[in-house]
Formats: C-alpha cells, structure tokens, sequence
C-alpha cells in the first residue's frame, strides 16, 4: 500500500518529469525558430505545445513526442529523459508520404554530406535490384534526378527502385536486375531521386 509520502514523492518525480520535458521542448521551440514554426513543423496546436513546454500534461501523446523530436533532430529519448543530449542525438528523415520517421546514426549522415531535408526513406518492396533485398532501407536523395544509378520512380503503380541509364535523344533505360529493361522518354519518367544509401536487412 502507498502511503502519503511515497505518494508525495512520486508527484514530485513526476513533477520533475515534466518539468525536464517541457524545458527540453522549450530548446526545440528555441532551435525552430519559435512556437509558430514549431506548430507549423509538427502540426501540433499552440494550447498543447504550451501546456507541454510548461509541464501540466500528464502523459504526453507519443506520436506529439516524436513530432517535437523530428522537428528538434533529436531522440524521443533524449526529449523525454535528457539522456544523452548531444552525444546521441539522430538525424530523423520521413518517408516518402511524411508519414513514417526513420531515425539514421549522425555518423553516417554527416558522412553522404547531403541535405538531409531533401532527403527521404523508403523501404524497398521488392527485388529488382540484385543490390537490395525486400525490406532494406533506402536513403533517397530527392534533389538528384540524372545521371546514371539507382533511383526511386514512380510508373503509375507506385514507387518502384530501378537503375537508370541516361540515354541519347532524352531516353532513359530503366533497369530491373531481375526483370529486364525498357527504354522510355524522361518526360514519361517521374523521377523521385536518386538511391544514395542503403541499409541491408540480414
């Protein structure tokens, strides 16, 4: 049975708590640009980033708390514990559809040198690129979209990985390792960027 004190103790971690998280989100706030950039990054309302950022919700939404962290380029963990601060913090890419968070090591970014803004995650749904397996994540550079490689597309049907090779008179050789190639005209070609890192499934 808790008795009073425990009671009194635990109301104060919790205080404590989110106290952290809301000076935390504050720096996020700070980092943005202000709160107007940081509801317009986020979607989240003004009412609720101010009772965040001044500790009177008690359990804050998760998808809230990754959209702050997205927003801040760092962890939920850090955000919500303090841990780690910059030592460990992520760069965060959405998917394609903004609608899934990869979280990639600041290591291997900072190591493609690119603009991690136009950039995107995908997971690859198939097997057309003898190089990548079903379900490996792909790194896609949305600003590159010519010259010979490996880049997302869009047919129609969806997003597709293919090698492309440019060709004379604006034709582009669209490649599938597995499934053979055709020869179609870039207008015809809706180019979502260029595959420039890839993490292999084991």
């Amino acid at each position: 049975m808790i008795n009073n004190a425990d009671k009194r103790v635990n109301a104060a971690m919790q205080h404590s708590m989110q106290k952290g998280l809301g000076e935390r989100i504050k720096n996020v706030r700070d980092q943005v640009g202000g709160t107007g950039k940081l509801m317009e990054a986020t979607g989240i309302s003004q009412s609720y980033l101010s009772r965040l950022m001044n500790g009177v919700i008690d359990n804050p939404g998760v998808k809230q708390l990754i959209s702050i962290a997205a927003a801040g380029n760092v962890s939920v963990d850090y955000l919500v514990t303090g841990a780690g601060g910059d030592s460990e913090r992520v760069d965060l890419v959405s998917d394609i559809e903004n609608q899934q968070i990869f979280y990639f090591d600041r290591s291997v970014t900072a190591r493609l040198g690119v603009d991690l803004k136009r950039c995107r995650g995908f997971i690859n749904p198939g097997d057309s690129i003898d190089s990548y397996q079903s379900g490996d994540l792909l790194l896609v550079n949305t600003q590159l979209k010519n010259g010979d490689g490996i880049y997302l597309v869009d047919f129609g049907g969806g997003p597709a990985v293919r090698r492309l090779a440019w060709l004379p008179g604006g034709m582009v050789d669209v490649i599938s390792d597995n499934y053979g190639s055709n020869k179609i005209s870039v207008e015809d070609l809706n180019i979502i960027g260029r595959v420039i890192w890839a993490g292999i499934k084991q």
